[in-house]
């Protein structure tokens, strides 16, 4: 369901509906800074309708052909352009300083980037944010603090209240199953279940598809552990790309990242593209650091999928630089 109210646009959190596509709406308009986020219950869904404002946006629709622009920012950041619908989407955003969790310092954990970035004011350019979770590696606060809060974010519930205790006026938790149509609905995206990151009776965390509401538009599934629960080509279905980790990183004996069970993943959704993560780059200094390992590599990609008779390309890129994927 999509909303538009009278002072800019909205982004509305349903119950997954049907795959259905829907057409593109008109552009969003500028709206006042001071409009409020409201919520209201819907007959849509059980998770009922948010109306947000949408701050204005620089981008505009470019009837081109299928694909998609892919900016790794190292870790589990990246961004996305959707060619067709003129969407930009900034995933757990990482750009300023270090990596630590809980306010805990350097001397227990710390990540530091390996590849300078562009410069922030190029890397934060978006038209909404996506949280798959609220820990600091997807929901980083140094650098959602500097960001505009106008921005619109999608996130799991707990990446939503990171998101909101942080002053963002227009945030949409989306628990699995639910769907969002945001931007005046030219995207639209799904919480499916994510990763385990508690223990085992704890709400999973969210991975995502991200999916162009035009004619021929594309579908992004992201999920940044490799982890999920359920079946996928069910719930899912096919999408065109999966951006996935494809190393497994463990502390000690214990998976952090699942990434070497990637290929499971590839022939449930049968993507055209599988980007690799560069989420194993990263220096990692500190007491935490010394107990995590790296299995996998990525050029063994290519050749484990072809062992497989599988078609997938997998694509690779640099830090910061952007990676054009035409699709078809």
């Amino acid at each position: 369901m999509f909303a538009n109210a009278a002072s800019g646009s909205a982004v509305c959190a349903t119950k997954a509906p049907s795959s259905a596509h829907a057409r593109a709406a008109p552009f969003p308009r500028a709206a006042p800074a001071s409009h409020p986020f409201t919520g209201c219950r819907s007959p849509a869904g059980p998770h009922g309708t948010f109306q947000a404002q949408a701050r204005p946006q620089s981008l505009h629709v470019v009837r081109s052909a299928k694909g998609i622009t892919y900016t790794s920012y190292e870790g589990n950041s990246f961004k996305i352009n959707f060619k067709k619908a003129g969407v930009t989407l900034l995933i757990d955003p990482w750009l300023v300083g270090d990596l630590t969790f809980g306010g805990l310092g350097e001397w227990f954990y710390a990540g530091k980037k390996v590849d300078a970035l562009p410069p922030f004011e190029e890397s934060s350019q978006c038209d909404a944010i996506v949280l798959t979770q609220g820990l600091d590696d997807h929901a980083h606060k140094p650098t959602l603090e500097r960001l505009d809060k106008e921005i619109p974010v999608i996130a799991s519930p707990t990446g939503a209240e990171v998101a909101r205790s942080l002053g963002f006026r227009s945030v949409t938790p989306l628990p699995h199953g639910a769907s969002a149509s945001i931007l005046d609905g030219r995207i639209k995206i799904t919480a499916t279940q994510g990763a385990l990151v508690g223990p085992p009776w704890s709400t999973r965390e969210n991975g995502f598809v991200m999916e162009e509401m035009v004619d021929g538009g594309a579908r992004v599934y992201y999920e940044p552990h490799c982890d999920y629960a359920g079946d996928l080509a069910a719930t899912v279905g096919k999408v065109d790309v999966v951006v996935s980790p494809v190393r497994t990183v463990s502390l000690g004996s214990y998976p952090l990242v699942k990434g070497l069970e990637y290929m499971p993943l590839v022939k449930a959704l049968k993507p055209q593209v599988l980007v690799g993560m560069n989420n194993a780059e990263t220096t990692q200094v500190g007491l935490l650091s010394q107990g995590i390992k790296t299995e996998g590599t990525l050029e063994q990609v290519p050749g484990a999928l072809q062992a497989e008779g599988i078609e997938t390309k997998f694509v690779t890129v640099k830090t910061g630089q952007p990676e054009e994927i035409a699709l078809q």
